[in-house]
């Protein structure tokens, strides 16, 4: 698919925070909890740091290749703004990538079970349909099942009608890390 590069700057991205505070209860709540934002290039996307006080970092070289739209952005950020909510910055005191992909993709579920394609869409260009990247993202209507093993898309049915935890999902994940390449895990672009 085309990628369209937008001219993101941190004064647009601060307003956009400010403009997604306003409308989102959610997102109020989460930004007071957030200590600063920070714009930086040490982290591959945007991120909170793993703590009490969170630091919402931002990789502005990120915003400009991957966010095409306001909607992006907010996507990204309430992706961010859930990791606080849910209390995944003060819970985990370090991560790994199963553990991760468990987290990201119950944010992702709840992103689009809230705010559907309008933000949902973003997943869907981001994160290959594929082991174990599809439960990152809501499949859409275009994909079939093909030769996928079926657990895959129990989970994932699962995951996106609410039925399914991080914790059971990590489970899942952990049970199934023999069926996909382990180390192929640190060249996915997590947020």
């Amino acid at each position: 698919p085309l990628q369209i590069s937008m001219n993101w700057t941190e004064n647009t991205i601060r307003n956009i925070v400010t403009d997604l505070a306003d409308e989102n209860p959610l997102a109020c709540q989460a930004l007071l909890e957030i200590a600063e934002i920070e714009f930086t290039g040490d982290v591959p996307t945007m991120a909170v740091t793993l703590s009490e006080r969170p630091v919402l970092k931002i990789n502005l070289g990120f915003c400009r290749e991957h966010l095409q739209s306001e909607g992006d952005v907010k996507c990204v950020l309430l992706h961010e703004f859930l990791h606080v909510m849910l209390d995944h910055t003060s819970e985990y005191k370090e991560s790994n990538p199963l553990l991760n992909i468990a987290l990201d993709a119950i944010i992702n579920a709840i992103i689009w079970r809230t705010k559907g394609e309008e933000y949902g869409q973003f997943f869907m260009r981001f994160y290959e349909w594929d082991i174990p990247t599809m439960v990152l993202r809501n499949q859409g209507s275009d994909v079939s099942k093909g030769s996928t093993d079926w657990t895959w898309y129990d989970i994932h049915e699962r995951l996106y009608r609410q039925g399914c935890t991080a914790a059971d999902l990590y489970e899942f994940l952990n049970s199934k890390k023999m069926m996909f390449d382990i180390n192929a895990l640190s060249g996915i672009t997590f947020l």
